[in-house]
């Protein structure tokens, strides 16, 4: 009897697990749908970095948390993770021009070249000294 209630126990818990796992990957699915049609209105609506699309008006902190929740939907949904990775991508994409133009309007890409150059320099200087 032990062994039934045991067997029914596990099967109850296996099939809880199934059906969040299930309801987890369909969420995941649908946002990152939600996304690429988001990401599609901007690409074909594109006259700025902060049109009226969703995306254009999306935060960069917004950008972030939706990278985090593609993140993992990658995890949970591991075979759907090229959909997952080509969102990242072009958010990537947006992000990555938002600072570029934010690096350009205030000037500071000049002092964004020093950085980068003593950057490379010391990451030179610490390969050539572990080489040695």
């Amino acid at each position: 009897m032990r062994t039934i209630l045991a067997l029914m126990g596990l099967s109850a818990l296996l099939f809880c697990t199934a059906c969040t796992h299930t309801s987890a990957v369909n969420a995941c699915r649908a946002d990152a749908q939600r996304f690429v049609d988001e990401n599609a209105s901007y690409n074909a609506e594109y006259d700025s970095q902060f049109g009226a699309t969703t995306v254009g008006q999306l935060s960069t902190s917004g950008f972030l948390d939706r990278d985090t929740e593609l993140i993992q939907c990658i995890e949970t949904d591991p075979r759907n993770e090229r959909l997952y990775r080509a969102v990242l991508y072009r958010d990537g994409f947006i992000e990555g021009g938002r600072f570029f133009k934010y690096m350009l309007d205030t000037q500071q890409l000049s002092d964004f070249a020093t950085w980068e150059r003593n950057q490379q320099a010391t990451q030179l200087a610490n390969y050539r000294e572990k080489e040695n």
